[in-house]
């Protein structure tokens, strides 16, 4: 369990740094990147109708993001729309994948809208499922859910499932309503631990109620 917990932190941290410092140089940005960002709605519908390149990186000491990446994290639905509906993006999935750790419903429902795979696993086994259970985005999983993603998919690196990670999170209504969709509490990560002993792993930090975690250790057990 300790070696499951170890991953789960570095994940945690590396999520919180991330969502801390993505933004923090600007330097490199494109106008049509800043308008996004800023959320300067008919600027950045200027730029794209006078073919602004929508696909360009910038160069970035830690991430090169593009304006659809901009859109994501800043959950800018409209400028998401926009630069969709240019067709000049390859693939959506990494994208749609990114949306699923914001929580906006209608980035998330959009990208499905636009045929992204809910099911599709990266290297290591990770799914929109459990990036949504991850972040404690209940809304998301029940989107997801609705459109066919795997509820008992296991993680190849460590096994864990989307009910592990809820469980771990202290996200009751989230575990409430994946048992309900039929995930199994019974299925085991590779140390042999169930969504039932990660309750007992919550962070402090995380502010659970001991009535909280009460209640998913009923559910779990």
């Amino acid at each position: 369990m300790k070696k499951t917990i170890l991953i789960l932190f570095i994940l945690s941290s590396l999520s919180f740094v991330h969502k801390d410092k993505w933004d923090d140089h600007k330097e490199g940005w494109t106008p049509l990147m800043l308008a996004i960002y800023n959320g300067n709605t008919k600027e950045f519908n200027k730029l794209i109708d006078k073919k602004a390149d929508v696909t360009i990186r910038a160069k970035s000491p830690s991430e090169p993001l593009n304006a659809l990446d901009i859109a994501v994290f800043k959950n800018n639905f409209k400028a998401v729309k926009k630069l969709v509906l240019t067709k000049r993006f390859k693939s959506l999935q990494g994208y749609f994948e990114s949306s699923c750790a914001q929580g906006n419903r209608k980035i998330v429902d959009f990208f499905i809208s636009k045929g992204v795979n809910v099911n599709r696993y990266s290297e290591n086994g990770h799914s929109s499922l459990i990036t949504a259970c991850s972040t404690s985005s209940t809304e998301i999983v029940e989107i997801l859910i609705k459109n066919g993603a795997e509820l008992n998919h296991q993680r190849d690196v460590d096994g864990i499932t989307g009910l592990m990670l809820a469980a771990f999170n202290g996200e009751l209504k989230t575990v409430e309503l994946l048992l309900k969709k039929g995930a199994d509490k019974q299925i085991k990560d590779k140390n042999g631990e169930r969504a039932y002993d990660y309750v007992n792993q919550i962070y402090p930090r995380l502010n659970v109620s001991e009535e909280t975690k009460k209640q998913l250790k009923q559910l779990l057990e």
